[in-house]
């Protein structure tokens, strides 16, 4: 097959976060198993490989009116796509790159399921931004026209189903691969931050829906049960509230501020370095479509204590691989930690019970459902394509 995997973000051209590093390992085992695949991404105009994986990158070109610039971006992403001959296209809801293309028809696409802009802006205590009204439309659109839709997650799947009316069984869950091999060689890189001898590590964006404002209140209790332990917060802050939700987050840290690390967003093996040096991960989200930095901690070797929410509940094994809390109880959370964080060995069993669990989120499997679904869609494709041409060539008959 001739894929087309369309990102708005992409290693090695833009930033990437858990959408460009989700297309990065599902490009590069398509291209394993003999599929031609291309990557369209944003960026600098030009063209390159990633391995044997072909990457373009399309610069959105700014005009004055607001309306015109989205829909001249989306027609440059299809020129692009098309021009690729594509037997099939997969693209993500987030910033609907693929609406041009879904909407004309003129090759299946294949959506897959992220978390749309509403679902984001809800789960940040409700800061909508003014001008993302044309985006939420566009995600929804973009969805709705696909020939097929997939989530990393029953959860994620339930809820756009039932606040885009998507119907039953509209969406298919197939969960996101991780390539355990390559997670744990990036994880031996040295790392380039000091670490403390006992830390507990935080990854993700600095936003509410990543349950940051529900650590800062549970970590005084936890850092003082326990002073020989440190936190390393790896992730970048995106100045939520107009900066105000960190300063926020600083207020509730000031009894123990000298033991929380802050370090940033870091790149992918260096955040994986620090990660698989640390006692425990401390994922404490609000909700997650899938929770990909969860199953990187796993498949480390790291217990991690994630909530009870979304696809995390769906990836750890409670008391098993993982321990799983109410979203948005810090004091359970800090409970929690205090806990486990006395008990070393305990650590190192759940810790290995992570790891096997990981396992069963390996690549290969899950691209093998991923390749089936392509297949099927580019058929049924061509069936309707095949009856819309015999539509057009029947003879007009006056009643």
């Amino acid at each position: 097959m001739r894929i087309v995997l369309v990102s708005p973000e992409y290693p090695g051209v833009t930033r990437a976060g858990g959408i460009g590093t989700v297309t990065s390992i599902v490009a590069s085992a398509l291209a394993r198993r003999g599929h031609e695949t291309q990557v369209i991404t944003r960026g600098e105009p030009g063209s390159g490989r990633d391995g044997e994986v072909g990457v373009v990158a399309v610069r959105h070109r700014w005009v004055p009116n607001r309306v015109a610039s989205e829909l001249l971006a989306r027609w440059r992403i299809a020129a692009a796509a098309l021009a690729l001959g594509p037997d099939i296209v997969q693209a993500s809801e987030w910033k609907a790159d693929a609406w041009w293309l879904a909407r004309r028809h003129r090759v299946p696409v294949v959506t897959r399921l992220d978390t749309p802009t509403y679902l984001v802006e809800l789960l940040n205590r409700g800061a909508v931004d003014p001008n993302s009204g044309l985006l939420r439309r566009m995600e929804r659109d973009q969805t709705r026209s696909s020939a097929s839709v997939i989530a990393p997650s029953a959860a994620l799947a339930e809820r756009v189903s039932a606040d885009w009316s998507l119907g039953p069984d509209r969406v298919e869950v197939i969960p996101n691969p991780v390539d355990v091999a390559r997670i744990r060689e990036m994880a031996a890189t040295a790392p380039t931050v000091e670490l403390p001898a006992r830390f507990v590590a935080f990854s993700g964006r600095m936003e509410p829906r990543k349950g940051v404002g529900v650590l800062a209140t549970a970590l005084p209790a936890i850092l003082t049960a326990h002073p020989e332990v440190h936190v390393m917060m790896i992730g970048a802050d995106p100045g939520v509230d107009a900066g105000r939700f960190m300063e926020g987050v600083q207020r509730d840290l000031a009894r123990v501020r000298d033991r929380v690390h802050f370090v940033g967003e870091l790149s992918r093996p260096q955040a994986l370095a620090v990660v698989a040096r640390a006692v425990i991960v401390a994922l404490p989200s609000l909700w997650e479509n899938f929770g990909y930095t969860c199953l990187e901690a796993m498949a480390l070797g790291r217990a991690v204590v994630a909530t009870h929410t979304g696809g995390l509940a769906g990836i750890v094994d409670d008391e098993r691989s993982g321990w799983l809390v109410p979203p948005g109880d810090a004091r359970g959370l800090a409970e929690r930690l205090t806990s486990v964080l006395a008990d070393t060995s305990l650590l190192e069993r759940v810790g290995e019970g992570a790891r096997r669990r990981a396992e069963d989120f390996d690549i290969e499997p899950i691209t093998e459902r991923l390749v089936d679904l392509y297949e099927q869609v580019i058929a049924a494709h061509g069936t309707r394509t095949r009856v819309r041409r015999r539509k057009r060539r029947q003879p007009y008959a006056a009643g």
